[in-house]
């Protein structure tokens, strides 16, 4: 997986490594697994469902298209209205090989990937861009040498917020039958009532807020607020006190420490967060960076305020969320005196990351109490 070691830990990973895997392929390649299982024996499955995720297919309410040309001759019409991924070999020849998108409507170009073993071949943009709308595409690979070689196109329609929001919930709707499917699966084995299962997400997203789409580029709560929902085995005596934390605000950081209690396991070296069972108030952290983002982004928030910090301009943010839930009123120059502790706390884990230092090494006294009083 490239290096980037997403499969340790696992006895089994199983990952389409080519291709975005929508929900029937996920409960499909799952079943298998299940049936493997051992009912007298722990086990920790992890089922990851993409779906509720930009680009936002149709699932059958458009349809929409576009011709993919190699040298002025059609090759294929190409479906944009849910998401596509266009693969051919191709025999070139050395030297400059030219394609076409074109559509009656506008779309993106997600992805272009040329390739012969290890050999790629970057596109040049004639007209249109990646990740740009547009309505005619056009690029280049200039080939090194005569050769199979393998073309990949990532295609989807681009659509207005309204569109987004639509199509969100069409997404939204449609992930919820397969993870139901999964649930039913466990019953079905007899593996559902003594199971502790967890239902979460990993990060929001805008649907035209502020004019975004997508996630990444803030910190506004849109990107931050994310369902979590735990069952417990069935008759865990514990599950009163959980109920009890429903109307408290926590971080995905406190689920594995809530894991681990509620298994009886101890805490991890290093562990952040806190477990939901330990009824200690939650200060919420997060942030976004480079290069996935365009801004390196940190932020603080509670039950009132939330404060953020662009390391790259030195500049801060706050909002009253009891007074202003949409974000919208920076109240930052009078009333950041209300967090006393926050902007200096921002700026210190901003810059140790910028440095690499949450990955280790010694600290000065102030940086590392600034850090254990955020759950470093």
């Amino acid at each position: 997986y490239g290096g980037s070691r997403i499969d340790q830990g696992f006895g089994v990973y199983d990952m389409d490594f080519w291709n975005i895997a929508q929900a029937p392929n996920v409960v499909e390649r799952l079943r298998p697994h299940l049936d493997e299982i051992d009912r007298k024996l722990p086990f920790f499955l992890f089922t990851h469902f993409c779906d509720p995720h930009e680009p936002y297919n149709a699932h059958g309410s458009a349809q929409k298209s576009v011709e993919i040309s190699l040298e002025g001759q059609p090759l294929e019409q190409v479906s944009t209205s849910d998401m596509s991924v266009f693969q051919r070999t191709f025999e070139f020849e050395a030297g400059i090989q030219e394609m076409q998108i074109q559509g009656d409507h506008a779309f993106r170009v997600r992805g272009v990937q040329c390739k012969q073993g290890k050999t790629r071949v970057e596109p040049e943009f004639l007209a249109g861009s990646m990740k740009k709308p547009t309505d005619l595409a056009r690029f280049t690979f200039d080939v090194p040498a005569a050769g199979a070689y393998e073309v990949r196109i990532w295609l989807n329609d681009s659509l207005s917020p309204k569109e987004c929001r639509d199509r969100y919930t069409l997404e939204v709707e449609y992930v919820d039958r397969y993870v139901g499917e999964v649930l039913d699966d466990l019953k079905a084995r007899g593996l559902y009532e003594d199971s502790l299962i967890v239902f979460t997400s990993d990060h929001g997203e805008a649907l035209g807020e502020r004019g975004m789409i997508g996630h990444i580029e803030s910190l506004y709560d849109e990107m931050l607020h994310v369902p979590l929902i735990i069952k417990l085995p069935e008759g865990d005596p514990r599950a009163a006190r959980l109920q009890g934390e429903t109307d408290r605000m926590v971080s995905l950081v406190d689920v594995v420490p809530t894991l681990l209690d509620l298994v009886g396991f101890p805490a991890l070296p290093g562990q952040r967060g806190v477990s939901l069972l330990s009824g200690a108030p939650s200060l919420l952290v997060a942030q976004t960076h480079k290069p996935e983002a365009t801004r390196n982004l940190i932020c603080l928030r509670d039950d009132e305020f939330k404060m953020i910090y662009d390391h790259d301009s030195g500049s801060f943010e706050m909002y009253d969320l009891l007074a202003d839930p949409n974000e919208k009123n920076n109240v930052f120059e009078a009333r950041s005196s209300e967090r006393p502790d926050w902007v200096s706390q921002l700026e210190t884990v901003a810059s140790l990351a910028a440095q690499g230092g949450l990955a280790g090494g010694e600290l000065d006294p102030e940086a590392s109490a600034r850090l254990k009083a955020l759950g470093y």
